[in-house]
């Protein structure tokens, strides 16, 4: 599946209804957005139903990149239901950018629960530090 371009009239129909959606801001004549390119085409491809994939074109819809205030290209936008949550400026590396984007995507979900699962996580240094403070002052 290769991005979407959006325009003025199809960027609301498209963007605000997707359960996820990455939009990257960039111009035909913009060095880092042509290197950009292939790696928005793989997000695409590798994202397929996940998420929608989309680019705006600076130069042909102005009014959008006001509306995001869109200060340097290529500038890529992470939508959730809707609502921006996350944001990448510059040809950042693929491997960053999925992150970023699998960060926002729903987590799987099982039925099949451990106890060791329902167990709080104790791994910020606080927690580590707690019982230890705890003895310090106590």
């Amino acid at each position: 599946m290769k991005p979407i371009n959006l325009n003025l009239d199809n960027f609301d129909a498209v963007v605000l209804p997707a359960p996820l959606a990455v939009v990257t801001f960039w111009s035909d004549w913009c060095g880092p957005c042509n290197d950009f390119s292939p790696k928005l085409r793989s997000l695409a491809k590798e994202l397929d139903t996940q998420a929608v994939v989309a680019r705006v074109n600076v130069d042909d819809y102005p009014e959008l990149s006001k509306r995001f205030k869109v200060n340097g290209i290529p500038h890529t936008f992470i939508f959730k239901g809707g609502e921006q949550i996350d944001q990448c400026l510059g040809d950042v590396p693929y491997d960053y950018l999925k992150a970023r984007v699998e960060s926002a995507l729903p987590k799987a979900t099982t039925n099949s629960s451990t106890a060791s699962d329902k167990q709080p996580k104790r791994n910020s240094l606080l927690d580590k530090l707690g019982s230890w403070w705890k003895r310090l002052f106590t």
